[in-house]
Protein backbone atom coordinates (compact mmCIF):
# COMPACT_ATOMS: atom_id res chain seq x y z
CA UNK A 1 0.00 0.00 0.00
CA UNK A 2 1.48 3.46 -0.70
CA UNK A 3 2.49 5.91 1.81
CA UNK A 4 1.60 9.31 1.50
CA UNK A 5 4.36 11.74 1.25
CA UNK A 6 2.44 13.86 3.81
CA UNK A 7 2.75 11.37 6.69
CA UNK A 8 6.82 12.63 6.11
CA UNK A 9 5.81 15.82 5.77
CA UNK A 10 3.64 15.94 9.25
CA UNK A 11 6.22 14.21 10.89
CA UNK A 12 9.12 16.40 10.20
CA UNK A 13 6.50 20.09 10.61
CA UNK A 14 6.29 18.40 14.03
CA UNK A 15 10.16 18.69 14.31
CA UNK A 16 10.52 22.43 13.67
CA UNK A 17 9.23 26.13 14.20
CA UNK A 18 9.27 27.69 11.04
CA UNK A 19 6.78 30.90 10.24
CA UNK A 20 7.76 31.45 6.83
CA UNK A 21 5.57 28.52 6.23
CA UNK A 22 2.38 30.73 7.40
CA UNK A 23 3.48 33.40 4.50
CA UNK A 24 3.60 30.46 1.83
CA UNK A 25 0.67 29.42 0.05
CA UNK A 26 -0.44 25.52 0.20
CA UNK A 27 1.32 25.10 -3.23
CA UNK A 28 4.07 26.59 -2.20
CA UNK A 29 4.97 24.98 1.42
CA UNK A 30 4.16 21.50 -0.98
CA UNK A 31 7.13 22.50 -3.37
CA UNK A 32 9.48 23.12 -0.55
CA UNK A 33 8.91 19.97 1.39
CA UNK A 34 9.12 17.88 -1.57
CA UNK A 35 12.67 19.73 -2.17
CA UNK A 36 13.51 19.30 1.36
CA UNK A 37 12.84 15.36 1.35
CA UNK A 38 13.66 14.68 -2.14
CA UNK A 39 17.85 16.72 -1.15
CA UNK A 40 17.16 14.20 2.52
CA UNK A 41 17.14 10.95 1.52
CA UNK A 42 20.46 10.73 0.19
CA UNK A 43 21.56 10.58 4.32
CA UNK A 44 19.38 7.70 4.84
CA UNK A 45 21.89 5.09 4.62
CA UNK A 46 20.95 1.56 3.82
CA UNK A 47 17.28 1.69 4.54
CA UNK A 48 15.22 -1.44 4.41
CA UNK A 49 12.15 -0.65 2.17
CA UNK A 50 13.28 0.61 -1.36
CA UNK A 51 12.28 4.31 -0.36
CA UNK A 52 13.16 5.95 -3.48
CA UNK A 53 10.46 4.39 -5.09
CA UNK A 54 8.03 7.71 -5.13
CA UNK A 55 6.21 9.61 -6.78
CA UNK A 56 6.63 13.42 -6.37
CA UNK A 57 3.62 14.10 -8.48
CA UNK A 58 0.85 11.84 -6.97
CA UNK A 59 2.97 12.87 -3.55
CA UNK A 60 3.52 9.25 -2.84
CA UNK A 61 5.70 6.26 -1.90
CA UNK A 62 5.14 3.92 -4.04
CA UNK A 63 5.65 0.99 -0.81
CA UNK A 64 4.35 1.04 2.52
CA UNK A 65 6.84 2.90 4.70
CA UNK A 66 7.04 1.84 8.13
CA UNK A 67 6.98 4.27 11.35
CA UNK A 68 10.66 3.80 11.74
CA UNK A 69 11.75 4.92 7.83
CA UNK A 70 9.07 7.51 8.18
CA UNK A 71 10.79 9.12 11.69
CA UNK A 72 14.43 9.09 9.96
CA UNK A 73 13.65 10.36 6.75
CA UNK A 74 11.97 12.82 8.65
CA UNK A 75 14.98 13.62 10.54
CA UNK A 76 17.21 13.79 7.45
CA UNK A 77 14.67 16.50 5.99
CA UNK A 78 15.09 18.67 9.25
CA UNK A 79 18.86 18.08 8.80
CA UNK A 80 18.44 19.85 5.22
CA UNK A 81 15.95 22.54 6.72
CA UNK A 82 18.67 23.69 9.56
CA UNK A 83 22.01 23.29 6.53
CA UNK A 84 19.12 25.69 4.52
CA UNK A 85 18.50 28.12 7.89
CA UNK A 86 22.56 28.36 8.56
CA UNK A 87 23.08 28.97 4.68
CA UNK A 88 20.87 31.81 4.94
CA UNK A 89 22.73 33.64 7.81
CA UNK A 90 26.06 32.93 6.58
CA UNK A 91 24.43 34.62 3.00
CA UNK A 92 23.55 37.52 5.94
CA UNK A 93 27.14 37.81 7.59
CA UNK A 94 28.64 38.09 4.27
CA UNK A 95 26.56 41.30 3.87
CA UNK A 96 27.91 42.77 6.67
CA UNK A 97 30.99 43.48 8.44
CA UNK A 98 31.76 41.49 10.98
CA UNK A 99 31.41 44.24 13.86
CA UNK A 100 27.80 44.45 12.08
CA UNK A 101 27.26 41.19 12.30
CA UNK A 102 28.34 40.51 15.82
CA UNK A 103 26.18 43.73 17.21
CA UNK A 104 23.03 41.86 15.63
CA UNK A 105 20.82 38.59 16.79
CA UNK A 106 21.94 36.92 13.82
CA UNK A 107 25.23 36.01 15.64
CA UNK A 108 23.48 34.61 18.40
CA UNK A 109 20.61 32.98 15.64
CA UNK A 110 23.60 31.46 13.93
CA UNK A 111 25.53 30.10 17.30
CA UNK A 112 21.79 28.69 18.27
CA UNK A 113 21.83 26.81 14.60
CA UNK A 114 25.01 25.38 14.78
CA UNK A 115 24.40 24.44 18.39
CA UNK A 116 20.57 22.42 17.09
CA UNK A 117 22.80 21.53 13.72
CA UNK A 118 25.53 19.33 16.15
CA UNK A 119 22.71 18.37 17.75
CA UNK A 120 19.94 17.06 15.36
CA UNK A 121 23.17 15.01 13.76
CA UNK A 122 23.85 13.30 16.62
CA UNK A 123 20.49 12.46 17.14
CA UNK A 124 20.33 11.39 13.52
CA UNK A 125 23.36 9.23 13.79
CA UNK A 126 22.30 7.21 16.92
CA UNK A 127 18.56 6.78 14.94
CA UNK A 128 20.31 5.07 11.99
CA UNK A 129 22.76 3.12 14.13
CA UNK A 130 19.75 1.63 16.14
CA UNK A 131 17.94 1.51 13.28
CA UNK A 132 20.63 -0.44 11.69
CA UNK A 133 21.19 -2.96 14.06
CA UNK A 134 17.18 -3.64 13.92
CA UNK A 135 15.37 -6.21 11.94
CA UNK A 136 11.34 -5.65 11.72
CA UNK A 137 11.29 -3.94 15.05
CA UNK A 138 13.77 -6.94 16.43
CA UNK A 139 17.39 -6.18 17.53
CA UNK A 140 19.55 -7.77 15.35
CA UNK A 141 23.00 -7.88 17.44
CA UNK A 142 24.52 -10.76 15.58
CA UNK A 143 28.14 -10.17 14.81
CA UNK A 144 28.78 -8.38 17.69
CA UNK A 145 31.25 -8.95 20.42
CA UNK A 146 32.34 -12.09 18.48
CA UNK A 147 28.84 -13.55 18.51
Amino acid sequence: MPTPYSQVFDSFLGKIEDDAYLKLTDSEVENDLIKLLNSSLIHFTFPKVNIFLKDDLAQTFELDIPYAEIEIISRCMKKEWIDRQITSVNIIKQALTDKDFNLTSQANHLKVLLDLQDKNEFELEKLLTKYSYSNNLKANYSGLAGG
